[in-house]
């Protein structure tokens, strides 16, 4: 009997949880080595940060997109909330660290030599610009997260009948002959309350 898209996909389940939380985690973990050791005086070692923060911003996002979809479609709720949740700070740390950004920009431009101004100009924009990619494409899987919970709620309700409902249905029983191998169905209609 051949396996259903479903079954073959739950196989690969444990392999793409890893894959996505190992990535997530290593590259967090190699932002800290990165920004080592910890200066949040130094307006230049903040920059650096917001940098590297920009830097894996993508990867993170692509990682918890593949995580959510999977969550999604094998029905793992509470995989998906947390999730939901980890996107939601993520896009509040990208945000936050763009205002830190822009301000520590404006605060080391008056050091910057005249002749490397244009060059950190369209440095810093581009960094800027990548945080606040990051802050939209967290928010846009944090949004589609919770509605993809909702959907997932109202389907689930749907399904369930009401106790107090008139149902109305056949059962049908399958039994098999020995002899001569007919299969015969019985049917009894029932009311249920």
């Amino acid at each position: 009997m051949p396996l259903t898209s479903s079954e073959q996909f739950r196989f690969l389940r444990g392999g793409g949880y890893f894959v996505a939380f190992a990535t997530i985690i290593t590259q967090l973990i190699d932002l800290v080595l990165r920004s080592w050791p910890l200066s949040f005086n130094s307006a230049g070692w903040r920059m650096s940060l917001v940098g590297s923060t920009a830097g894996v911003g993508f990867s993170l996002m692509i990682m918890v997109f593949l995580a959510l979809v999977i969550a999604n479609y094998m029905g793992d709720a509470k995989v998906a909330l947390t999730l939901c949740a980890l996107s939601i700070s993520a896009a509040v740390v990208y945000l936050l660290l763009s205002g830190l950004f822009a301000l520590d920009f404006l605060q080391m431009r008056n050091q910057v030599r005249m002749s490397m101004t244009r060059q950190y100009d369209m440095t810093s924009a581009w960094v800027l610009i990548r945080q606040l990619l990051a802050v939209a494409g967290f928010s846009l899987i944090a949004v589609g997260a919770l509605r993809g919970l909702r959907a997932k709620q109202r389907q689930t309700a749907q399904r369930q009948p009401r106790v107090n409902d008139l149902l109305v249905g056949t059962t049908r029983t399958q039994t098999v002959t020995p002899g001569d191998g007919v299969v015969e169905v019985k049917r009894a209609d029932r009311i249920s309350r």
